[in-house]
């Protein structure tokens, strides 16, 4: 995120119940995230995981390399 110059400050996220495997777990938090890049309107979803740190992570990293 430095290297590229995005601040936290330029992203919006959001969290939501995830579907699919994981059983219970994924059904009852939400760990599912939606992550957006204001500036330029890009936008990611990552529910890859059952934790939703691991997700914001990820989501983090789909999103330096759609930019």
């Amino acid at each position: 995120m430095q290297r590229l110059s995005v601040e936290e400050k330029d992203l919006r996220e959001t969290f939501y119940h995830c579907s699919g495997s994981g059983g219970q777990k994924v059904q009852k938090t939400s760990a599912g995230v939606d992550l957006m890049h204001l500036p330029t309107g890009t936008h990611v979803r990552c529910q890859r995981e059952r934790s939703q740190g691991l997700n914001r992570f990820l989501a983090r990293r789909l999103l330096m390399e759609e930019l």
